[in-house]
């Protein structure tokens, strides 16, 4: 399926990050925003309209899905706190958040 990242992108986007940006936020943000920005990419060309709660979460659910393939660890984020914040965990609300950062940065709604 086109937009998928596989491991050896993750990585090579998350070294090329890094070093552009001298690692000013932490690994765990040059972790996630490629595959951030593949799903922003997917939305641009198919969605037309602002996107909705459910759709985000849906998003992020499927990105979470990918992610952990690649990096186990993020198993651990997710599960904690998740009653605290909505069910979702805090790592699903910052990828929740993530998103719609990118999306905004790209879109005027």
């Amino acid at each position: 399926m086109q937009g998928k990242i596989n491991s050896e992108q993750a990585e090579i986007a998350v070294s090329a990050a890094a070093t552009a940006y001298e690692s000013v936020y932490p690994d765990m943000y040059y972790k996630m925003q490629p595959f951030i920005v593949s799903a922003c990419d997917q939305m641009d060309r198919y969605e037309y309209s602002a996107p909705t709660r459910v759709g985000i979460q849906q998003t992020s659910d499927r990105l979470y899905t990918e992610m952990c393939k690649i990096y186990p660890e993020f198993t651990y984020y997710a599960g904690a706190n998740a009653q605290r914040f909505g069910g979702r965990g805090l790592f699903n609300t910052f990828l929740d958040i993530l998103l719609l950062n990118e999306l905004f940065g790209r879109r005027r709604y």
